[in-house]
């Protein structure tokens, strides 16, 4: 395996900035595309550019930053925000990110595609996205599957696609276990995800669906699988099951993985020897609330199913009652990486290891502000 050029969308994020950091050591050839001109990690080369706006303009733009490129990870996606920020930032960028593809392979193959990296800063106001921006696929012209002037694409998916209903409690989860069945009842961030995924399966190239649990690293060691809390006070909501966590850094790794390996698939990525919620409370020590009262999940699920009976009522409520988002998150699951390690050689440490080196790397940033 060579040195590779790749091109990673959201380089300044949580995800993104790791995994440019970890292509960068591996040897390769990285460019970063970002919304702004925030730097990217040294070493790495830029492209500003709003993989949401829809005009011609930005579309040239965005072919010309994938032309040449052997891989492109595509790492940006919308965590929160309302409906149409969504669309937005994950299903409209995905869609622009994929037609740039084609054309790219479409302008290599006729002989007329630009140097790679040349793509202007883009600025200016944002363009209306149309009335119905995901009612088309993007098309591919002159392509054929596995075609070698098509990118491997390695998208970042989410462990939340899974259907926590459709199995039994206790269950393992893993990348055969069924996906979501009423999109339209969970939040929208698994329902991007979910739109992300049916997106790119029509890609003829070669695809990795990265799958990460809740990725920790330092600003983010908490996670919405335990409970709400209110001001110093957690509501445990029970402590069967594992908790689907991964760490930065091994997230990282496996994304870089994936980007070199060929074949493509679909990979769970959690780290090894899960926690339960007691264990997750335990290594958080001090930074856990330090009043914790557990409660069955199994209260909130009734909660959610009588405001269920209300459709008027429902949609408003927060996931915690409502009752696919509530079990998504609470109903008691494992879960298993093995089919990442097998296809990516991928070596996840334990989670309580991978935790207690996040924390420390939080400290010795806290330190240096």
């Amino acid at each position: 395996m060579g040195n590779m050029r790749m091109l990673v969308t959201g380089a300044n994020g949580f995800l993104g900035r790791a995994v440019m950091a970890q292509a960068l050591a591996r040897g390769h050839e990285v460019v970063g595309l970002t919304r702004d001109d925030t730097p990217v990690e040294t070493g790495a080369g830029q492209i500003v550019l709003d993989l949401s706006r829809d005009t011609a303009a930005d579309a040239e733009a965005l072919a010309r930053a994938v032309a040449g490129c052997d891989v492109v990870i595509h790492t940006a996606a919308a965590l929160s925000g309302d409906a149409g920020t969504r669309m937005r930032d994950t299903k409209l960028a995905t869609r622009n990110l994929l037609a740039a593809c084609g054309a790219a392979h479409a302008g290599t193959r006729a002989g007329g595609a630009t140097q790679p990296g040349q793509a202007p800063a883009m600025s200016g106001p944002q363009s209306g996205p149309p009335s119905d921006p995901l009612a088309n696929h993007p098309t591919f012209p002159g392509s054929s599957p596995a075609s070698p002037t098509l990118p491997r694409l390695v998208l970042i998916s989410s462990i939340s696609v899974y259907d926590a209903d459709a199995l039994p409690e206790g269950a393992m989860i893993d990348e055969d276990a069924p996906l979501e069945r009423q999109p339209r009842s969970r939040d929208g961030y698994a329902r991007s995800k979910l739109t992300q995924e049916r997106m790119v399966r029509d890609y003829p190239g070669e695809v990795w669906i990265l799958r990460p649990g809740t990725i920790y690293g330092p600003g983010r060691m908490w996670n919405a699988h335990v409970g709400p809390v209110l001001g110093p006070v957690l509501l445990c909501l029970g402590n069967k099951g594992q908790i689907p966590l991964v760490a930065r850094d091994a997230c990282a790794d496996a994304v870089v993985r994936a980007a070199e390996t060929g074949g493509g698939g679909v990979v769970n990525l959690v780290d090894s020897a899960l926690p339960d919620r007691r264990a997750f409370l335990r290594a958080c020590g001090p930074g856990a609330p330090p009043v914790v009262i557990p409660l069955s999940w199994r209260i909130f699920d009734l909660a959610a199913t009588l405001g269920a009976l209300i459709p008027r009522l429902s949609h408003r409520l927060p996931g915690l009652l409502r009752p696919r988002p509530l079990r998504a998150r609470m109903r008691p699951a494992q879960y298993t990486n093995s089919r990442a390690q097998t296809l990516l050689g991928w070596r996840p440490g334990r989670f309580e290891d991978g935790f207690a080196q996040e924390k420390a790397r939080e400290k010795t940033q806290e330190a240096r502000r």
